[in-house]
């Protein structure tokens, strides 16, 4: 259930984007749902550790976090790829700012990414709602940006960029 507590204050990310968290969390707090933040900027060397996570052996893993400041995961841990692309919108722009957060949910028993858990008792899970107000605020999710790989990533979230011709 629970996994490395949260780690950062939401405030390194672009206004833009800072301003849509403020109220993807409200909203999602109105509907029952209680999500934290535990992710926004990253350094390139966390967002190496985490890419490796899952696809490299263990030891390399917990080098690359030791390096990050991160602490070391188990061989079950390592077993779940966590990131999708080393050209995380976690990492900064030339601003210094993110243009992605990640949440998870606080739940009686702790911090919560069961995708099947349905914490406010209205028969959907949560993370289903969590998506639903982020999309409503065109906030496109991890589990939607990379559809087709063997993970999903419903607690990322990130800026949509408009398409430029």
């Amino acid at each position: 259930m629970s996994r490395d507590p949260p780690r950062q204050p939401p405030p390194r990310l672009t206004p833009p984007l800072r301003a849509l968290l403020d109220l993807h969390l409200d909203a999602a707090r109105e509907i029952g749902l209680d999500p934290i933040v535990t992710y926004t900027k990253r350094t390139f060397a966390e967002q190496q550790a985490l890419f490796a996570q899952g696809r490299s052996p263990l030891a390399d893993v917990n080098a690359l976090r030791a390096t990050a400041g991160l602490p070391p995961i188990t061989a079950k841990a390592n077993q779940k790829v966590v990131s999708w692309t080393q050209k995380s919108k976690h990492l900064p722009g030339p601003d210094g700012l993110a243009e992605a957060y990640d949440l998870a949910l606080r739940q009686p028993s702790g911090i919560s990414w069961d995708p099947h858990q349905d914490g406010n008792h209205n028969f959907e899970p949560d993370w289903n709602e969590l998506a639903k107000v982020a999309e409503g605020l065109s906030l496109p999710t991890g589990e939607r940006l990379q559809a087709g790989l063997r993970f999903g990533d419903a607690c990322h979230f990130q800026l949509k960029r408009p398409k430029t011709t």
